[in-house]
């Protein structure tokens, strides 16, 4: 399922759950309910890819990805911020 390819870069089991029981609910043809609990993923996404705890401008799912501190604005303490090294070089 495509989907499941855009979840990949999350480690949430909540919202892979959510998309089996949507994709369940769509097999079976309960529309409505499916399409209920993807709206409910996407929601879920758009506040995990806005979310940055260290407040550097760079979302924790792309820290989390390339190996930042999603807790720490200058990961490698060199006076510069991470969304800085990870945009300008």
């Amino acid at each position: 399922m495509a989907a499941k390819n855009i979840l990949r870069d999350f480690s949430n089991s909540n919202l892979n759950s959510l998309l089996d029981t949507a994709y369940n609910e769509l097999k079976s043809g309960r529309y409505s309910d499916a399409l209920k609990d993807v709206n409910r993923v996407l929601s879920q996404l758009a506040l995990i890819k806005r979310r940055d705890s260290d407040g550097d401008s760079l979302p924790d799912w792309i820290e989390n990805k390339y190996g930042t501190d999603p807790q720490n604005p200058d990961t490698n303490n060199n006076g510069i911020l991470d969304a800085e090294v990870f945009f300008v070089g």
